[in-house]
Order: structure tokens, then C-alpha cells, then sequence
């Protein structure tokens, strides 16, 4: 799977949740600066399990105080474009 098909695939779960927010520019906990994609969570026990049910794996957690950033390092940043729905 390539980096642009997990980056799909985990804003496709987090538009489905009205809870949960996409970033495809978060640096996280000793990243140095790198960027990578995250989502915002309330229950990331949850969003990492849909993620690796369809094969994104290696999320790490950030705690915000009552809520939670869910992030893939090794998922570099790159701006997409959101799929149309023509149809």
C-alpha cells in the first residue's frame, strides 16, 4: 500500500466520524520538525484498530488533554486531492 492509499484511507475513517479531525501536517513527540499525517480522536484505541483493519499500522498516540492525536510517522506529509464524488 502505498503512502497516498493510508493517507486515504485514514481520512475517509475520519470524515466518517464527526469527531475526529484529519492532518496531513502534524509533527509529533520527537520528530524533529518531520511532518506526517494524524487524526484527532477521542478514542484512539478505536481509530487505530479501523486503521489497521485496512493495513495502516504503526500509529503512535499524543494525549491533548481530554482528547487524543493519533499519529503515522513513517505516512509522510503530502497534500492530496480529496476524492471527487461524481457520481
Amino acid at each position: 500500500m502505498t503512502n497516498e492509499e493510508k493517507i486515504k484511507v485514514l481520512r475517509r475513517i475520519a470524515d466518517a466520524d464527526d469527531s475526529m479531525s484529519f492532518y496531513d501536517d502534524y509533527s509529533g513527540r520527537n520528530m524533529y520538525g518531520k511532518e506526517c499525517v494524524a487524526v484527532d480522536t477521542y478514542d484512539p484505541n478505536d481509530l487505530i484498530e479501523k486503521a489497521a483493519a485496512r493495513g495502516v499500522t504503526g500509529a503512535r498516540v499524543d494525549s491533548m488533554g481530554k482528547a487524543y492525536v493519533v499519529y503515522w510517522p513513517s505516512i509522510q506529509a503530502t497534500k492530496i486531492e480529496e476524492e471527487s464524488d461524481n457520481g
